[in-house]
């Protein structure tokens, strides 16, 4: 069974040059060794291609590699930047719940005054309302006093005619 090679390989194949070489019956090793010679050098030229390519290649994926690590020191730098700027604002955020936590208290502080002025307000309300009631009562009593001395006078002018004795300043 013989193996078939595609013609596109036919001039990197050993055997190409010997069928190009006049019809001999036989090789010498001289012409072997140029067939293999010839053979490696061709595989060495294509190897030193394939080398060159590889490296080419690996030079541009090596740029690429090189722009990304550039953006990517950039976003790092970014990053950098936004965690200092976080770091600052957790600090503002700390010193605004200290501040909070002063309100509170004051806040806390008013409202235990509050209460106290309540209370207090409370008291002074009910001594008004006590000093009224007691106004109230002095001025009953002072009408019911009026009404009783009228009365009285008014007896006292009836008993004077009656009786004939005249009473000053009545």
């Amino acid at each position: 069974m013989m193996l078939e090679i595609p013609k596109r390989y036919y001039r990197y194949h050993p055997c190409y040059n010997i069928a190009k070489m006049k019809a001999q019956t036989y090789a010498t090793k001289e012409d072997v060794k140029e067939i293999v010679n010839k053979s490696t050098d061709k595989i060495m030229i294509m190897l030193g291609k394939f080398a060159n390519d590889v490296t080419d290649r690996f030079d541009g994926v090596d740029a690429r590699m090189d722009k990304f690590d550039t953006r990517m020191d950039k976003f790092d730098t970014r990053m950098d930047k936004f965690d200092t700027r976080m770091d600052q604002f957790d600090t503002r955020m700390d010193q605004f719940d200290i501040k909070l936590s002063n309100v509170e208290t004051k806040i806390t502080g008013f409202d235990e005054k509050l209460d106290d002025l309540n209370i207090k307000y409370n008291h002074l309300v009910n001594t008004i309302d006590a000093f009224v009631m007691r106004i109230d009562r002095y001025e009953t009593e002072q009408l019911a006093r009026d009404n009783q001395f009228a009365r009285l006078l008014d007896w006292a002018r009836k008993v004077s005619k009656k009786t004939g004795i005249p009473l000053e300043n009545l």
